[in-house]
């Protein structure tokens, strides 16, 4: 039986990119949050921290990593 960890990078290799535009949406207000809180950062250096790892993400999954 897959997980849901599984089936998503199984989506993202197949070249679903609306689901990454999905994960950015659902993920992202709450990573700026918790990265503000927690490590003091400004919202704007969190925002590019966290597009900067979804890319790294996305190239990962998609080179078989």
């Amino acid at each position: 039986m897959k997980t849901i960890e599984q089936k998503l990078i199984e989506r993202i290799r197949s070249g679903n990119e609306a689901l990454i535009d999905q994960l950015y949406e659902d993920y992202r207000g709450p990573f700026v949050q918790w990265l503000c809180q927690h490590f003091k950062a400004s919202e704007h250096e969190a925002a590019d921290i966290f597009q900067d790892a979804l890319i790294v993400f996305y190239s990962n999954v998609t080179s078989g990593k």
